[in-house]
């Protein structure tokens, strides 16, 4: 019979076995006996000296294992569990827990006769097949079915956490206790908001990539935690916010203007940074945060007094306007995305990206039309620490003109 050796491959890729140190040890008493220091010279598989090396093989080995262990667990890259949240801890970094399921049943009574009422205490256990828990959560008050009505509604959560809690509609079938006699009880939808504990690989990510790298309260620290928000299927909610703290005259300590990804609806957004910042973990004990809309400014008009906005386009050989007029929209569309509060809008910088990362276009121009002038748009339009610009999209694809340019920069649509 061959025996099974025992190995681990260290943090730095070697390969350690207790073959390995056990005859390193038998080495050494060969060296010993030859030197006169021992008398033991039966090494023999199966013999009391081949036993005790391996005995202390095998203890060389788990301390071996020990130290890397240590050494990896004291490194962010290769530490897990709680040694990955004592860095986080120290980052102001908290792992995020499981939550339980949450969600409506409704029970239904099991007799015709619907001339008495059912009470369904507050506290009530109802539960799946496979054993997974719920009670009524009506906040300390029972419900009722009462005479002549056959069933109803109630909230429950989970009496257990993790995403496998998010049971299917129409699973919770059970009623724990004598109640089960009077009345049935289902869910007629799926279960939300069971999570399971964050995964050693998301939590790390989140500590490398924190905010945190500056002091917790600082100014950098609140705006790099602002954008931190996702919607449901993991989208960014705020595009970037703008701090100001310890202004003369701020009813709050901090004054965060937020700039939203979604526009149409920016109660969202404002939202989710109350809820953010109300979090134990980003809550600054003493510290009042006062969130304000930032102001979108318009640059670039369809219309204004001056004259219409235009883009102007000298188009490749080959190319027609109709074959670029989607990708300039969409330029300009991730344009006004990417704008930020109090950065200024350069015409020149959009001009640029649309020259050169669509093809087909030679040079495009931002223009002003007054009648059958054209005058380029050069000047670079300042934000105020509250205000991010915007570049108005109406009827954008109308504004896009094929154009021939002369040395004055005077345009003639072609």
């Amino acid at each position: 019979m061959v025996e099974e050796d025992i190995e681990f491959i260290t943090f730095d890729g070697d390969t350690l076995t207790k073959s390995e140190f056990r005859d390193e040890i038998i080495t050494k008493y060969r060296t010993a006996e030859l030197d006169g220091l021992t008398k033991i010279t039966d090494f023999s598989i199966g013999s009391e000296a081949y036993h005790l090396a391996d005995v202390m093989a095998s203890y060389i080995l788990e301390h071996r294992e020990l130290i890397d262990l240590n050494y990896r667990m004291s490194m962010i890259h290769t530490a897990e569990g709680e040694f990955l949240d004592n860095f986080g801890d120290m980052a102001g970094v908290h792992r995020v827990g499981s939550s339980a399921s949450t969600g409506e049943v409704t029970f239904t009574r099991l007799s015709e006769d619907t001339s008495l009422d059912i009470i369904i205490p507050d506290g009530t256990q109802v539960a799946t097949i496979d054993a997974i828990s719920f009670i009524v959560d009506n906040d300390g008050e029972d419900l009722v079915i009462g005479a002549g009505a056959t069933s109803v509604t109630a909230n429950v959560l989970c009496e257990l956490e993790g995403a496998y809690t998010n049971v299917d509609p129409n699973t919770i079938v059970l009623v724990l206790g004598d109640l089960g006699s009077l009345v049935s009880v289902t869910n007629t939808a799926k279960m939300v908001d069971g999570e399971d504990i964050e995964s050693d690989d998301d939590y790390r990510a989140r500590i490398l990539l924190s905010p945190y790298e500056v002091p917790t309260g600082s100014l950098a620290w609140y705006e790099n935690v602002a954008i931190t928000p996702t919607d449901t299927e993991g989208n960014d909610i705020i595009h970037d916010v703008k701090v100001e703290r310890g202004v003369v005259g701020l009813d709050a300590d901090v004054k965060m203007y937020y700039n939203p990804v979604d526009w149409t609806d920016t109660t969202i957004a404002k939202a989710s940074l109350e809820e953010l910042f109300a979090m134990k973990e980003y809550d600054i004990v003493g510290i009042t945060i006062e969130y304000i809309l930032a102001t979108r400014v318009t640059v670039l008009p369809a219309t204004s007094s001056e004259g219409a906005y235009k883009i102007a386009l000298i188009l490749e050989d080959n190319y027609s306007l109709e074959m670029v007029k989607d990708d300039v929209v969409a330029k300009v569309e991730q344009f006004n995305e990417d704008a930020n509060i109090s950065i200024e809008f350069s015409p020149s910088s959009l001009a640029s990206i649309i020259e050169n990362e669509i093809d087909g276009i030679q040079v495009c121009h931002i223009v002003l039309q007054n009648g059958s002038s054209y005058t380029e748009v050069i000047e670079q339009t300042d934000m105020a620490d509250d205000e991010v610009y915007h570049i108005d999209m109406t009827d954008l694809e109308e504004r896009i003109i094929e154009a021939r340019f002369n040395l004055d920069i005077e345009i003639v649509e072609g």
